[in-house]
C-alpha cells in the first residue's frame, strides 16, 4: 500500500492532538482503518473523537490496527523526513507489526493488541459522527464545555486553509452530542458537559 508522507504526517498530528493514555474508552489507543483505497484515523480523549481521512492506494484488503503515543510518533518521524514522497506500508504475516519502508530505509512499528472494548467504543464514536438517522440533528440547545480540550480544535491540520469549523447538535439518550466538520476531511463530535454538574453560578 502506498501513502503519500505528507498524508501520513498530517493523521498521526491530529491523532496525536486526542490521543490519551488517561481514556477509560479508548486506552490511548487510535484507530487506523485502510480500506476502498482510502487511509482513516480516529482518535478520543473520551471528550472530543477526531475523524480523518484521505487517499491510499494499492489497498487490497480491509484493515484496522490501532497505534499508541509512541508508535504515533514514530509513524510521523518517518514521515516527516519523506515529505515529499510516497511511503510504502505493509504488515508482517501476524499483523503485529507495521512496516513503513521508503526507498532503502524502513521502520517497524510494534502495534499494540487491539481489544474488543476499544473496537466497540470507536465503532459507537464513528456512529455518533456520521449516523445522522440514529442520531439526528436537533435545535440548537445550550452546552458548555471544558476551554483547554475544545481549543485544540485550531491545532488540527485541515484540508481547506479558510474552512471554518462548523458545528450541528444532536442528542443520545437524551443527552446532547456536538457534531462538528472541518475543512473537507475532518469530522468530529463533542460531548459536553454536563450542565447539573457545573456551579450554577457558572451557567446563563
Amino acid at each position: 500500500m502506498i501513502v503519500s508522507a505528507e498524508v501520513l504526517v498530517r493523521l498521526t498530528a491530529n491523532a496525536l492532538l486526542y490521543v490519551n493514555a488517561k481514556s477509560l474508552r479508548t486506552m490511548g489507543l487510535s484507530r487506523f482503518r485502510i480500506a476502498s483505497e482510502t487511509i482513516s484515523v480516529l482518535a478520543s480523549d473520551d471528550y472530543i473523537a477526531v475523524f480523518d481521512v484521505d487517499s491510499v492506494g494499492g489497498a487490497s484488503r480491509a484493515i484496522d490496527f490501532v497505534l499508541d503515543k509512541p508508535g504515533l510518533t514514530a509513524v510521523q518521524d518517518f514521515a516527516n523526513k519523506y515529505k515529499k514522497y510516497d511511503i510504502e506500508l505493509d504488515f508482517d504475516r501476524t499483523y503485529e507489526t507495521l512496516i513503513l519502508t521508503q526507498a532503502e530505509d524502513t521502520i517497524k512499528v510494534k502495534l499494540p493488541e487491539f481489544d474488543d472494548r476499544v473496537a466497540e467504543n470507536y465503532e459507537t464514536a464513528e456512529a455518533f459522527i456520521f449516523d445522522e438517522e440514529q442520531f439526528p440533528e436537533i435545535p440548537a440547545t445550550v452546552w458548555a464545555f471544558q476551554p483547554a480540550r475544545v481549543a485544540k480544535l485550531y491545532r488540527l491540520k485541515q484540508l481547506g486553509s479558510d474552512a471554518p469549523i462548523d458545528f450541528v447538535f444532536c442528542e443520545t439518550s437524551g443527552e446532547p452530542l456536538v457534531r462538528f466538520k472541518y475543512g473537507t476531511s475532518i469530522r468530529g463530535i463533542i460531548a459536553p458537559m454536563r450542565r447539573d454538574m457545573i456551579n450554577e453560578e457558572y451557567l446563563w
